[in-house]
């Protein structure tokens, strides 16, 4: 299947005065632009999030690396994952996300709902182990103009469209029932190009590797594509879609009807396609 690698650069925005209670009264969104001078890149292939799941993750890896002979199994760090994560249940250090952050979608502001502790922008179908947060998520709000209505028609996901997904999430106890199944996310945008402003020094993760961000603009942009390998039953439908078609351009190849580029970009076509019809 095709794979869409997505290019994530961030740069610091102003932070206000640096105050004690800055963190109860987040700045206005209203700030000076970043300067490009003090830009970084980063290489986002699968999902990047900004709020709560990047806190737990943060915290998990924090404390895997200071007491590393707790960490030995995959089941006791399911365990551990689960226990850090309920260390915010009452603290809430991700609440007031639609104060703290400014998100765009192609140019459009996408407002978050108020009870929002986590935005993730989605490069792939699922997330958390499995978790569909876009295809079983609830509708997003609709958003006025054509550009509005662009950016919330809600297609479906693949793999190889340029494509992100936005959704938000609640706190740790919203995670918990969304990993079984219990709960849904938040549909908030799709499109081709995602800013995320914070406003506040917020936990980010891209692809797992998690770190605090100071207030800084995000901006998450396609970079480029690559075929990469998809597990799939032998017996399955696409499967054998896919065997039939592989033979069939094979053939034309030892024929001389294909060159072996013209068979790759066939088949990377027919897999992405057949991953749209099989998901």
């Amino acid at each position: 299947a095709s794979h869409n690698g997505g290019g994530a650069s961030g740069s610091p925005a102003s932070a206000g005065d640096g105050d004690d209670d800055s963190a109860a009264q987040p700045p206005s969104l209203m700030q000076a632009p970043p300067s490009p001078a003090d830009a970084a890149s980063k290489v986002m292939n699968n999902y990047i999030g900004i709020g709560i799941d990047a806190k737990v993750a943060l915290q998990f890896h924090s404390m895997r690396d200071n007491f590393p002979a707790f960490f030995q199994s995959q089941l006791g760090n399911k365990m551990w994952y689960t226990g850090v994560g309920s260390f915010d249940l009452v603290r809430r250090s991700c609440g007031g996300l639609h104060r703290r952050l400014r998100l765009t979608v192609d140019g459009v502001d996408v407002p978050l709902p108020e009870d929002a502790e986590g935005v993730v922008v989605l490069n792939i179908p699922c997330h958390m182990g499995g978790v569909h947060l876009w295809g079983d998520g609830l509708p997003a709000a609709p958003l006025p103009g054509p550009r509005g209505a662009a950016v919330t028609a809600e297609r479906r996901p693949a793999l190889h469209d340029g494509t992100l997904e936005v959704v938000a999430i609640g706190g740790v106890l919203h995670m918990g029932r969304l990993a079984v199944g219990l709960s849904r996310a938040q549909r908030l945008a799709q499109g081709s190009s995602v800013t995320v402003t914070t406003l506040d020094t917020l936990p980010v993760q891209v692809d797992g590797e998690p770190w605090l961000q100071p207030p800084a603009q995000l901006t998450i942009v396609h970079r480029s594509m690559a075929l990469v390998l998809r597990r799939m039953p032998a017996d399955s439908p696409a499967a054998r879609a896919a065997a039939v078609v592989r033979q069939a351009l094979d053939d034309a190849v030892r024929a001389g009807g294909l060159s072996e580029r013209q068979r790759a970009e066939l088949l990377a076509d027919v897999d992405a396609r057949l991953g749209q019809q099989w998901p």
